[in-house]
């Protein structure tokens, strides 16, 4: 069973949403492993710890959480938290919700529960971010001439 995965997840297009992979990038640089130079190419994988980023959390990752012994799973926080950065306790529970697209922490170690009979052990956690302290650090691509808003 492998260590640990860092799983962030967010759109880095929509600045503080895309918090995690800055986490995630400047975690790999301080452990001296090559930073991937944008949220589309893959991180590195070291002994004890895997990093992956996706722009969201989808029922087919409980996969890939089920190999691991541990899981933290790193977002931009959002609603009234008045730390920028908040350490939180994930326990497996399947949470309904009205938007297709949404998918908690919560309800993916559930979902892996039930369908590989294993979850990474506890504590699995969520780190919640503001962007107030990446605020000015996105390295934000130029727009280019072919791309227009939508009428």
């Amino acid at each position: 069973m492998k260590k640990l995965l860092i799983l962030g997840y967010g759109n880095p297009d929509r600045e503080d949403d895309g918090v995690a992979w800055h986490i995630q990038h400047a975690l790999i640089k301080k452990m001296g492993l090559p930073a991937p130079a944008s949220y589309e190419d893959e991180f590195p994988q070291a002994a004890q710890i895997n990093f992956a980023f996706y722009l969201q959390l989808t029922p087919e990752m409980a996969e890939e959480i089920a190999d691991y012994e541990y899981v933290c799973f790193l977002d931009a926080h959002t609603g009234n938290i008045p730390e920028e950065v908040r350490l939180i306790d994930v326990k497996s529970d399947f949470q309904r919700s009205p938007f297709t697209h949404h998918l908690t922490p919560q309800s993916l170690i559930s979902i892996c529960e039930t369908l590989y009979g294993r979850k990474p052990r506890p504590p699995c956690s969520r780190c919640a971010a503001t962007n107030s302290s990446f605020r000015g650090n996105y390295p934000m691509r130029p727009v280019r001439s072919s791309q227009r808003p939508l009428n």
